[in-house]
């Protein structure tokens, strides 16, 4: 399967965490390493299903936006790390709801 613009951006972002950890931000980095593997699930479970294609496909633009901003964010030093995981974690409570969908069904 083909990596959509959303994961790649994720993956990206994932790679660039490293150097932070060089700059003492490891546990914002790894927090918003978890943040990271909660939203590449949500896009690889939601190909399952019709309903959930639909579903990740929708919030994938969105996912791929914040990915793209914490990478620029982050490669300027505009914002500190826990910024950007407080972001991810605003974004995946609006995705839960989805996910109990999607995860739990009969």
């Amino acid at each position: 399967m083909q990596q959509s613009n959303s994961q790649k951006a994720i993956s990206a972002l994932d790679a660039k965490l490293s150097k932070l950890e060089r700059y003492g931000q490891g546990d914002d980095v790894e927090e918003l390493r978890i943040e990271l593997r909660w939203m590449k699930c949500f896009l690889f479970e939601g190909q399952r299903t019709a309903q959930g294609r639909a579903i990740a496909d929708f919030w994938s633009s969105v996912i791929e936006q914040h990915a793209v901003d914490a990478l620029n964010e982050n490669a300027y030093h505009c914002y500190p790390v826990d910024y950007t995981v407080r972001r991810f974690a605003k974004l995946r409570e609006k995705l839960q709801p989805f996910i109990t969908c999607l995860w739990h069904r009969p």
